[in-house]
This record gives C-alpha cells, structure tokens and sequence, in this order.
C-alpha cells in the first residue's frame, strides 16, 4: 500500500509495484536467498505464483481513495547453477499474468498497470562460511543480486533502470529442528522518481524456519526496505510478513504461503497468496538436499 503525492511537474516518472520476488537459489526459500551455495554443477530451476491485492494505493488518512494497482497475479521462473562448491549464478524472470488498477497521474508521476513481463533478476552469490556439520549447519555468503530494465516502470511493473543490492547472507540451522538467518543490504536504483517514493533503500530480510518433519518445513520471512533518498516522503518503509510451508518429496520441493502487509509502504499489499515448485538435480545422486 502506498500513499501518492505530487511534487512538481516533469517527465513521466514510473516504478515497479511489484516488491515479492522468489528466492532463485537451489535451497530456495520463498522470498530471502539462502546463503547456502549449490555444489558444483548441481542445478535447480523452479517456477512460483502469487496473487496481491492492493499493492499500490492512494490514501486519504485510513481511507483508500484510489486502488492504482488493485490486482497483480504473477508467474515467475526461477533457476540457478553452482560452480566450484563457492559459486551460484541465479535468475529470475516475472510475467504479470493480470495487472489491473485505476491507474494514476500527477505531476511527472505516471502509473498504468499492463499485463506484461517485469525486470529480469540476475543473483550471483559468493559463499564465505559453509561450515557443515552434521548436527549444525552455519552458513554466511554475499550476493549482489541485480535487475535489468526489461519492464515498463509507467506500467507499474519496472524500475525504468539498473538496480544493484550489495548483500550479506546469514542462515543458521540445526539438522533437525530450528534454523534463522538474515539478509542485509543496500538497494542502489540508477532512477530516482521525482514524484514517487522510491529511490535507494536499506533491505532487511530475517527468517525463520522449522523443519516438522524431514519433508515439512514451516517458514516464516519479513521483508523490510527503507527508502533512503525518496524524492517524497511517505509510503517509504515497505514490510510485508510471508508465512507459509514447502514439502519435500525427493528433490521436488512445494511451497504454499501468503503475505500481508504490515505498513503503507510501496508494493506492501493487503494480502498477497504464493504457490510454487522448484526442482534441485544433484550430481551425487545419493544427495537429498541442504539445510532444512
């Protein structure tokens, strides 16, 4: 959710509505990449669903006067490959499959929700600590995930230029039972709207997991951004809380989750409801798969 202001007039100015994005990693989660780095040749490739309601909105106080994205269904492909035991490249390509909205126009801010293909997400990830255990598993790596602008950002569904994160990425597990982590970095955006709340930001990404059973993990992950240098205030600090579950059935994994928001951040929508699947091939055939 988010509330729109206008600041001066300029040339048409857009931004991506679109905050979820999932995780690319062969140890995927739903939205935080894991630190842990696939081995070497060992590749995955998955494919996820979400639905949003309400993502970019216009507030009045606690009224919505105007539902500028109103209903965002998404399919995204995702895939990574590991080299060396030290390396994973990954990506990830959305397809806004229902993109509607009100739309909104205001000083040199211009949003028109299209069905259509968002940026395309490039992750590579560099592991530091993979300290495995077999009763723990600690793990730190850093990643510098980056966007490319092949979206329409006045569609509502591109950042209309590069954008890089520098990241650190922390996961703790015991081989049973719990495991937390975090993800910490700073989003750098080539275009800084002049009439919209978006701009450079600080990302923070705990989780938490729950291995049930060794099929069942329950999960939980915060997703956090602050914008640092928005050209307008308000709707700058998106959080949005994804609860949900993933099964695994041999190197098959499930997920099913939702979202909600927690502010009136850009993207942070009322409800958002996620599905996927992702497959992991293991060189050493007799491998089932990395921290729970």
């Amino acid at each position: 959710m988010i509330v729109l202001t206008c600041a001066r007039a300029a040339a048409a100015d857009g931004l991506d509505g679109e905050r979820f994005a999932p995780s690319v990693g062969v140890e995927g989660t739903f939205a935080v990449e894991h630190p842990s780095v696939a081995e070497h040749k060992d590749w995955g490739i998955g494919l996820f669903f979400h639905v949003a309601s309400d993502p970019i909105v216009v507030r009045d106080g606690d009224d919505v006067t105007r539902r500028v994205l109103e209903t965002a269904v998404t399919a995204e492909l995702v895939g990574s490959f590991g080299l060396f035991g030290k390396l994973e490249l990954g990506f990830g390509l959305p397809l806004h499959l229902v993109y509607e909205g009100q739309g909104f126009a205001g000083g040199g801010a211009l949003l028109a929700p299209t069905d259509g293909v968002g940026d395309l997400r490039l992750v590579p990830k560099l592991a530091l600590i993979q300290d495995l255990r077999p009763k723990r598993r600690l793990l730190l790596s850093i990643g510098l995930p980056i966007t490319l602008p092949t979206g329409d950002p006045e569609a509502a569904r591109g950042a209309g230029g590069l954008t890089a994160m520098p990241a650190l990425m922390f996961g703790y597990h015991r081989r049973r039972g719990i495991g937390f982590g975090l993800t910490l970095g700073y989003k750098l955006r080539e275009e800084h709207p002049t009439d919209l709340p978006y701009g450079d930001a600080v990302v923070l990404q705990p989780w938490i997991a729950y291995a049930a059973t060794a099929n069942l993990t329950l999960r939980a992950e915060l997703l956090a951004e602050k914008m640092t240098d928005a050209a307008v205030e308000g709707a700058d600090f998106p959080i949005e809380l994804v609860p949900g579950l993933d099964y695994r059935i041999g190197s098959v994994d499930l997920f099913a989750g939702g979202g909600i928001g927690l502010s009136d951040g850009i993207g942070a929508p009322a409800f958002r409801l996620i599905g996927g699947i992702r497959y992991r091939h293991f060189r050493n055939a007799g491998k089932k798969g990395g921290p729970r």
